[in-house]
């Protein structure tokens, strides 16, 4: 994020009206994967890297006490908090009484960092991605999340982020004039002073439009994985009712010699009489399942979290009804 006069809007087919802005304070290209490589990223800052490096040189190049890097380092931590809350990993355990005590003091201490960071960063707030951006980018990606192909599926997730990208910056910029505006007005400070505290107002935009483009970076991320999930094939062949006719027949036969019906018997013969089409269902959908994980094995990261989780939510939706529907024609013929 350099001045506000260079941001380009890498959408050539976009229409006129909507790029209109797209010159502006990032000095980049909001710009993700429209390669075939279906691992690399969605989101890249042309000729600045990755945002996670640039804010790892940012941090080895600053002061630890300055407010910017500390922001910078705590939103860093939030995300890895959130990644490692989608994998389980700090959930694993039941914790006691006490432990439950100190991790209490632990989030006040956290909250009260947080809110109190110090008078210079409260003084210049921009709006958070969450906050401002994300509903109007997921409405893009809902969209996004109808088409077949994955260069589809970005280029539209492209626009989607370069227009709310825009619309972000401008109220960004309209507080970092507010701020210019003050500081000029402010006769306790002299030439030298204003410069520091107008440069001080550029470091924190410039540290809130990190955060926007990371934060929407970690969204790209995890609704692409949903999206690939959703693409794979998981249609299995139902256990046809004719089977289940027979084999309610068949067992009806073999205890047709007994004077007392035993319902324990005829759930046996039923259930044998059914096992090889409920295997061949178990076998068709575990194959499916492993052709998606190896359609998909090159993608890491969150995208590959996100992927998984979806696969997995929609494997036991597909065996839940499987099995309403086998017990709806089981049980319906043995209360007969």
């Amino acid at each position: 994020m350099q001045t506000p006069d260079n941001f380009k809007q890498s959408v050539s087919e976009f229409n006129a009206e909507q790029t209109v802005g797209y010159e502006s304070a990032a000095g980049a290209t909001l710009i993700h994967s429209r390669a075939s490589n279906p691992v690399t990223h969605g989101l890249r800052m042309t000729g600045r890297g990755n945002l996670r490096e640039r804010l790892q040189r940012l941090v080895a190049t600053e002061s630890g006490d300055d407010p910017l890097i500390n922001r910078q380092i705590r939103r860093q931590k939030e995300r890895d908090w959130r990644r490692k809350l989608r994998k389980g990993l700090e959930l694993t355990k039941t914790y006691s009484p006490v432990m439950r005590a100190t991790a209490l003091a632990c989030i006040l201490s956290i909250v009260y960092h947080l809110v109190l960071p110090g008078p210079q960063l409260m003084a210049q707030t921009f709006q958070e991605f969450d906050d401002f951006s994300r509903t109007d980018v997921e409405r893009f990606m809902d969209r996004a999340d109808r088409k077949s192909d994955v260069n589809d599926w970005n280029n539209y997730v492209d626009i989607g982020i370069a227009t709310e990208y825009v619309e972000w910056e401008n109220d960004a910029l309209e507080k970092l004039n507010e701020r210019f505006e003050e500081i000029a007005d402010d006769d306790a400070l002299d030439n030298a002073q204003k410069e520091l505290e107008r440069d001080a107002a550029r470091a924190l935009f410039n540290a809130a439009a990190i955060d926007w483009e990371a934060d929407a970076e970690d969204l790209i991320y995890e609704r692409r994985g949903e999206w690939r999930a959703l693409q794979e094939d998981l249609d299995v062949v139902e256990i046809d009712p004719a089977e289940y006719e027979a084999a309610v027949a068949q067992a009806e036969a073999d205890l047709a010699a007994v004077v007392e019906l035993d319902l324990n018997s005829w759930d046996t013969l039923v259930s044998a009489a059914l096992q090889n089409a409920r295997d061949a269902f178990e076998a068709e959908l575990n194959a499916k399942i492993s052709t998606a994980e190896s359609n998909n094995a090159a993608i890491s990261g969150d995208e590959r979290i996100a992927f998984e989780q979806e696969l997995l939510e929609r494997e036991q939706q597909i065996r839940s009804e499987f099995l309403l529907r086998d017990n709806f024609y089981v049980l319906r013929a043995r209360n007969q």
